[in-house]
């Protein structure tokens, strides 16, 4: 199993009974007390890529040793990372799309077909014939099938133009989260349906999927201040709601890894 080392999500249990024993160790992480990370990534030659509002950062050694990586960026405010089959990285920022194909040395703005809000990148993720999606803080979702060269907006079916996170199946399909549920599509963003049968509160705040198409998102209700964790075994047409150690009254972020069944879950606390 591939090490995976965490900079700053403080408090992390495993949905998986045959990871009970405590393995987690702090790393040199290079980020300053308080950043926000939001994405941590791999690559197929096992660096790790790390984003908060500071900037992008790599490591090649297990997390032991960490670069910044910023060169030629317009912001360092980074939402989400997405790695394709070929090692190219793809950034969501504040001000839009960025690509590198060079494990993150240099980076080159891939912004064409979005514009005003749509330049506000909250989440990224790619399926497996390489087609990109990204959400917006206030555009919907836009899909590039051509490695980020151009934009297209997909939003048929969606009631919300504030997308949250974002997550694929091994089928393609593609889910995402925001405040009214979870949207599934299935013919590449053509259109898309709500799936949240089972939902007790639609505000969904991380989402994800492991290796046996498993889904497991977390909704928070910002006025209990109170998480809820539900899980599907049908592609997101049922849910149903499991506990996690007793850390319902924090915001959950729930993450995966390719080819692995374990899932992880973060709080701020």
């Amino acid at each position: 199993m591939k090490k995976i080392f965490c900079p700053i999500i403080i408090c992390i249990f495993l949905l998986s009974d045959s990871y009970a024993q405590n393995f987690w160790k702090q790393t040199n992480g290079p980020l300053m007390d308080g950043a926000n990370v939001s994405s941590l990534v791999t690559n197929s030659n096992d660096h790790l890529f790390a984003d908060s509002n500071d900037g992008i950062f790599r490591s090649t050694d297990n997390g032991d040793y960490w670069v910044e990586i910023i060169n030629n960026l317009t912001t360092v405010d980074i939402n989400a990372i997405a790695i394709n089959q070929n090692n190219h990285i793809f950034i969501g920022t504040w001000d839009g799309i960025f690509l590198s194909t060079n494990n993150g040395d240099n980076w080159v703005q891939k912004n064409d077909g979005l514009s005003g809000l749509g330049l506000h990148i909250s989440s990224l993720v790619i399926n497996s014939k390489g087609h990109i999606y990204a959400g917006t803080s206030g555009e919907g979702i836009f899909l590039s099938t051509n490695g980020g060269e151009n934009w297209l907006p997909v939003n048929n079916g969606l009631t919300q133009d504030f997308i949250g996170p974002l997550t694929v199946n091994s089928k393609d399909d593609i889910f995402l989260g925001c405040s009214e549920g979870v949207f599934k599509t299935t013919n590449n963003g053509e259109n898309w349906i709500a799936v949240n049968n089972g939902l007790t509160n639609h505000w969904v705040v991380s989402l994800t999927t492991n290796k046996n198409d498993y889904m497991f998102i977390c909704t928070f209700h910002r006025f209990l201040n109170t998480s809820t964790t539900f899980r599907s075994i049908d592609f997101g047409e049922n849910w149903s709601q499991f506990q996690i150690n007793n850390i319902s009254n924090y915001q959950i972020r729930l993450f995966s890894f390719e080819n692995s069944d374990v899932v992880y879950a973060g709080t701020d606390l």
